[in-house]
């Protein structure tokens, strides 16, 4: 996944809808149009993240249209990139990045990916072997800055990122849905917001043995109506993005649940980056507008993003 983006992810049901009513409309006139759609710009995707306590790790890979024909897309395991030059620097030190595939790649790594990619990696197709850059040495600090830089054969990518402090979560405690009883329950959080204005979240939940999962339709928060404040606020259970999810139940948690909330504090360009890629995801219909999604990645596209957490844990009463 950009500021500048033509592949920027514009919302592909929009796209297919729309080709779709100009083909109906054309086919339907007497004069025979062709229309030329241009082919995207090729650029690297970078996904990369960095949390406090954790190492870094880079999933690198190439852009692909949409409409670019039968070439454009023929597995997402040709689009990975593979044998990059990756590094991290921090205070003057250089980290080397490098690059494990899930068939090498050892399991206690596997909960912290799944986080950061926001899916079950149980449930990719068989045989698919999913690639990441990793530095075991290396560990996010709160207050340090860390800049990626890239290598692959004449492209060099270039990001920044910032790990900013975050206070700890006040309290969290959880209410029955009265519309289903006593075995749903929606979850409440209460927590102070700094009183310097520009601070930005995203936050997770984890249920039970799951890993951490973002909010499936807006994950991040900014402290425009809430600086300084104690406020109070529901957090809707996170989901990976490649489940199928049950509108009659989205966003609660079951009675008996073992809920961890960690809620992160992120730089803006990394809050920029999570919110235009939840509208665009949250757009849709040949009408919507397209959404053009928020990279910090220079001459490429996607985030270089860093995560301070803060961590609560409650059990949902029976």
């Amino acid at each position: 996944m950009e500021r500048d983006k033509k592949n920027n992810k514009i919302n592909f049901a929009w796209q297919l809808s729309l080709t779709v009513f100009l083909l109906l409309f054309f086919s339907s006139c007497e004069k025979d149009i062709s229309v030329d759609l241009p082919r995207s710009e090729d650029k690297l995707v970078v996904e990369g993240f960095i949390e406090t306590g954790q190492f870094p790790y880079i999933v690198l890979t190439r852009n692909f249209s949409f409409f670019g024909g039968n070439d454009a897309f023929k597995g997402f395991s040709d689009l990975l990139v593979h044998g990059a030059d990756v590094k991290v620097m921090e205070g003057g030190k250089e980290y080397a990045m490098n690059e494990f595939c899930l068939s090498t790649l050892p399991a206690a790594f596997r909960p912290l990916i799944e986080q950061f990619l926001g899916i079950n990696l149980d449930s990719l197709p068989p045989g698919f072997d999913y690639c990441v850059y990793l530095n075991t040495e290396l560990r996010g600090e709160v207050g340090k800055s860390y800049r990626l830089e890239v290598r692959k054969d004449s492209t060099y990518l270039q990001a920044s990122t910032f790990l900013p402090p975050v206070p700890p979560i006040d309290s969290l405690w959880a209410i029955p849905d009265s519309s289903r009883g006593d075995s749903l329950y929606w979850l409440w959080c209460r927590f102070r917001e700094p009183d310097t204005l520009g601070n930005f979240y995203r936050y997770f939940t984890k249920r039970n043995g799951e890993p951490f999962y973002p909010n499936y339709f807006r994950s991040v928060l900014d402290d425009q109506f809430a600086n300084g404040q104690l406020f109070t606020f529901i957090l809707e259970r996170g989901y990976p993005r490649n489940s199928d999810i049950d509108f009659r139940t989205y966003g609660l948690f079951e009675a008996g649940d073992t809920v961890v909330v960690k809620i992160t504090m992120i730089d803006y360009d990394h809050f920029r980056f999570w919110e235009t890629i939840e509208d665009q995801w949250r757009s849709g219909g040949p009408f919507a507008t397209p959404t053009y999604v928020q990279s910090n990645v220079k001459n490429g596209l996607g985030i270089w993003g860093g995560y301070s957490p803060t961590y609560d844990t409650i059990i949902i009463p029976k």
